[in-house]
């Protein structure tokens, strides 16, 4: 790795987007990289909307928060939808096709 890389979950509470972001983080600090992890969710546990974002670097990121995510990883179509606009231009979706159709949003 080279540079800052920055991932997106999103989802619903009750998916696992919270665990992901975590699990992502202690793989990356298990391969000597630095990563940092922020998570957000609704006031229900279960069924609200959430994300969680982490920064993975070769050093200590300046700034520890997803901003313009390198891959979007998405649960669910509403979650899709809300962040895909986050996603920079030459960044990569991860997502069954019944969360993000190929509906000409101009992304592979």
């Amino acid at each position: 790795m080279t540079g800052r890389v920055e991932v997106l979950f999103c989802g619903f509470g009750g998916q696992g987007v919270l665990l992901m972001g975590h699990l992502l983080g202690l793989a990356a600090v298990a391969e000597g990289l630095w990563a940092a992890g922020a998570g957000s969710y609704g006031a229900q546990a279960r069924g609200s909307a959430c994300r969680a974002g982490v920064v993975l670097a070769p050093e200590p990121a300046d700034f520890p928060h997803v901003t313009e995510p390198d891959l979007l990883v998405a649960l669910a179509p509403e979650a899709y939808g809300r962040y895909l606009p986050w996603l920079k231009p030459d960044g990569a979706v991860v997502a069954d096709r019944a969360v993000a159709p190929a509906a000409g949003d101009g992304r592979p």
